[in-house]
């Protein structure tokens, strides 16, 4: 059991529905399990929403090791940081199996920093799951169709 299904998490800091993004933790570490691998998480550092709550399961559940927060410079990068951040975090893992979105319904403002790192997961090449708060996950195929089909 050497190898990782490395996954990286983004998602909004108010997302209404934590419990989704808990499911999809559980999911994803059974899918592991059963690929005889262990699971990596990268994921953003904010102290509230989606990256807090990875951030609490993952202290929980995993070993020190096997997941890996990414901080945001605000005070040297300002409106830059959030961005920044999102792309080293994808640099730093080319092996990555996806990254998994929690975007907000509605305006697409509402997760702009979400849809920041979609938009540099599909730079990178790497698969994207989108998974709303309310309705069925699904891949990405364009981030226009993803956007809408959030509305």
């Amino acid at each position: 059991m050497n190898d990782y299904l490395e996954l990286i998490w983004s998602g909004s800091r108010r997302h209404p529905n934590l419990s989704v993004v808990i499911r999809e933790l559980e999911r994803q570490r059974r899918q592991a399990w059963d690929a005889m691998c262990r699971l990596f998480v990268a994921v953003g550092d904010c102290p509230t929403g989606v990256d807090a709550t990875v951030h609490t399961w993952c202290r929980i559940n995993l070993r020190e090791q096997d997941w890996a927060m990414y901080r945001a410079d605000w005070k040297r990068l300002r409106n830059a940081a959030g961005p920044t951040r999102n792309r080293d975090m994808i640099k730093a893992h080319p092996n990555a199996k996806g990254l998994l979105a929690f975007p907000l319904r509605g305006q697409w403002v509402k997760s702009k920093g979400t849809w920041d790192c979609v938009a540099a997961a599909v730079d990178a090449g790497l698969p994207v799951v989108i998974v709303p708060p309310d309705a069925p996950r699904f891949t990405l195929t364009t981030i226009p169709e993803a956007k809408e089909a959030m509305r």
